[in-house]
Formats: structure tokens, C-alpha cells, sequence
């Protein structure tokens, strides 16, 4: 019985969905309990098993603070949970390699004649943090830039709006010498099978046993979108807690993580799986907490921005300009497939989304 073989069990795959009656609590520590069960069943390492049990502890103990008002406390039990399986955080560093990231915003009915402006589609500013509700990996006031690898991915983390509705921003690193580094939580087990199997993994087989509830309390899909406290926000907003607490003698500036909103968990077993992650990057004044200098804008500058209706205008134009171009672009994406719900495939090169990251990337050499 092969170690990696535990990752290709039904029951542990990634994103995490449970029954709304059973119990957020009651059904995450069950997961994590199956999980320990496939440790043992698959023979690891006893010290693994340890590491997993006292995290499982933990992790229980930080929701039973959390829930009696016990923020403080709960958050001590975050990183005592984060330090049973986390032995080494080096392990979670990553450099930034991307050059393209996206971002999208809905663009209200009363704006559509207008759309955005490139600082629009920037996060929320200081001076409105009041608009800044409780997401995924931040809590509300703390204004976060959330960046896609794709507009596709973009589009899904807004819960898939009608497509004329919706613009697109091109994100590039600013231009600084300074290395980037998040924290990468993206791997999901689908994939890392796939990758030990190549012998490209980043992580062996034990390490990635480690980190797995990390990324699986991180995973885990919201059941009710329309309330306003989400439990299961409570473990990956302590996760950026502890990045702004560590992230800069850490030389962390933020997280990477997998979409728990795509069609398929299989969709990161295909080779083009990182078309699918996203970055999350907390900002953070530098001399004035309501209207100080965004410390994301030295990271990351917006290139281009375009809303979708006005890209189908353009189309035409774009096609007769860049046709000589465009099917070189096209053989980049020619083994990059989109999920749909039923499991069928599509291929991305074929969609709107390729070509709105098409034209944003060479808007600015166009003359239509």
C-alpha cells in the first residue's frame, strides 16, 4: 500500500462540504478524525499521527473559545494547532514566479455606461473601511487585495454573475527588486497525487501528510452565504492573523490557496491546475490608519482594466488587429480546460475568459 494512495481516498478530497444540520464543529473534527483513521490504516509514521491527533485538539478547542466570545484564547489555540503539524514554516514559503494576475468587481446596473476606473478595481481604501465585510481569509475593516492566476478563477470567487456584468483587471508585480513570498496552501490532494507520481512535488509524502489539515480547515465551502458570521471563515482568517503577526520578519506578504468554488474537484489533478488559485495580500497603512499609503500598491500595479460588455464590442476590432498574434496566444492555452458542472470539459482557449486576458494584455499596443 502506497503512502501517497491515502490522498486518492473519496472522503478526504478538497474542498470540504457538510450537512448544515450535523454542525460545523461536530462535522469538520469528524473529517479531521477520518483523516487520522487513514493515517493508521495507511501505516504512517506514528509521530505523524501524533502531530495530527494534538492538532485535531487543539483545533477543537480554538472553535469552543471562539464561540464563547474568547477571541484571545481562540487564537492561542490556532497557533498551537499551526505549530503541532507546521513544524518547520519555511516548508509553506513560496516565491513569487507569476507575472499575470487578475482581479474582477461586479459592475453595478447604475454603472454600466461608465464601469470602473483602474483605481475602482483596486481593494476597498482606508478611508471607506467600513465597506470592508468578513471574507474567506480577512475580517471585516482590514482591506485585502484578492488576486486571481485567471479572469476565470475571478469570476468563480464572484459566484459566477451573468459575464456582462462583470470587469476585469491585469495585475503585474511593481517593478522592485524586492522577492515576493506568500505562504502557499494551494495543493490539494487531487493534484499533489499527480505531482509525487511525476516526482515534481514540492513536498515528500510526509510533509505533505502534515500540512494537509492546514489546507483542508482552509477548504472548507460555505454553506450559507447570505449570514453574516460564516464558521467557516474562523481558522483561515486566525491563518492571516498570523501572517500580518509573523509575514514581515517572515518576508511574508500574503497567502496562496486553490478556489473552493470550482465545478470539479478534479480539476486540479489536469496539469493546468494553477489557472486556478488565487492570492490574497492584506494591506496595511503606513503612517495613517484611515488614509495612509497602500502598502500593496509597491507590490503590485494595475496594467489594464476592461468591463466585459465593452471587450464584446471591441471583439471584432481585437480579431481583425491581432490575428496574426492571437493563435500564438491561443497554443500557450491549447491544453488548458475548463470544468463544467456535469464534468465535461472545455477547452479555455475557446472561452470569453481567454479572450478578455488576451486583449488586457495587449491593450496598450492596440489602435482600435
Amino acid at each position: 500500500m502506497n503512502k501517497e494512495d491515502i490522498f486518492k481516498e473519496e472522503s478526504i478530497l478538497l474542498p470540504f462540504t457538510y450537512e448544515a444540520s450535523k454542525g460545523f464543529k461536530e462535522s469538520t473534527v469528524h473529517w479531521l478524525d477520518n483523516y487520522k483513521y487513514l493515517l493508521e490504516k495507511y501505516k504512517y509514521d506514528q509521530s505523524i499521527i501524533d502531530r495530527v491527533n494534538g492538532f485535531i485538539n487543539n483545533y477543537a478547542k480554538m472553535l469552543d473559545f471562539y464561540y464563547q466570545g474568547k477571541h484571545n484564547e481562540a487564537y492561542s489555540k490556532f497557533k498551537d494547532a499551526f505549530d503541532e503539524i507546521i513544524v518547520n514554516p519555511d516548508l509553506l514559503k513560496k516565491k513569487v514566479e507569476e507575472t499575470d494576475f487578475y482581479r474582477a468587481r461586479i459592475v453595478p446596473s447604475d454603472k454600466m455606461d461608465t464601469c470602473f476606473d483602474n483605481n475602482e478595481m483596486w481593494h476597498i481604501p482606508f478611508s471607506k473601511r467600513g465597506l470592508v465585510k468578513s471574507e474567506r481569509f480577512s475580517f471585516p475593516g482590514l482591506p485585502c487585495l484578492y488576486l486571481g492566476a485567471s479572469s476565470y478563477v475571478c469570476w468563480v470567487e464572484l459566484n459566477r454573475p451573468p459575464y456582462d456584468t462583470v470587469q476585469i483587471a491585469y495585475i503585474v508585480p511593481e517593478g522592485t527588486t524586492r522577492e515576493l513570498y506568500f505562504w502557499d496552501i494551494s495543493l490539494l490532494p487531487s493534484r499533489f497525487v499527480e505531482l509525487i507520481k511525476n516526482q515534481k512535488s514540492p513536498y515528500s509524502v510526509y510533509e505533505y501528510a502534515s500540512l494537509y489539515p492546514l489546507i483542508a480547515m482552509c477548504s472548507v465551502k460555505v454553506n450559507n452565504y447570505l449570514d453574516y458570521f460564516k464558521p467557516e471563515y474562523i481558522f483561515p482568517q486566525f491563518l492571516m492573523e498570523y501572517v500580518l503577526e509573523v509575514g514581515e520578519s517572515k518576508d511574508i506578504i500574503g497567502l496562496k490557496y486553490a478556489s473552493v468554488k470550482m465545478a470539479s474537484k478534479y480539476q486540479y489533478e489536469r496539469d493546468d491546475w494553477e489557472l486556478y488559485t488565487c492570492y490574497v495580500v492584506p494591506s496595511i497603512s503606513t503612517y495613517d490608519i484611515e488614509s495612509g499609503t497602500d502598502t500593496c500598491s509597491d507590490l503590485f500595479r494595475i496594467e489594464n482594466s476592461i468591463s466585459a460588455v465593452e471587450q464584446e464590442f471591441l471583439s471584432y476590432g481585437i480579431a481583425r488587429e491581432t490575428e496574426g498574434i492571437i493563435a500564438d496566444a491561443r497554443s500557450l492555452y491549447e491544453n488548458n480546460h475548463i470544468f463544467t458542472e456535469s464534468d465535461m470539459t472545455v477547452s479555455y482557449d475557446s472561452t470569453r475568459f481567454f479572450e478578455i486576458e488576451f486583449f488586457l494584455k495587449i491593450k496598450n499596443e492596440m489602435s482600435i
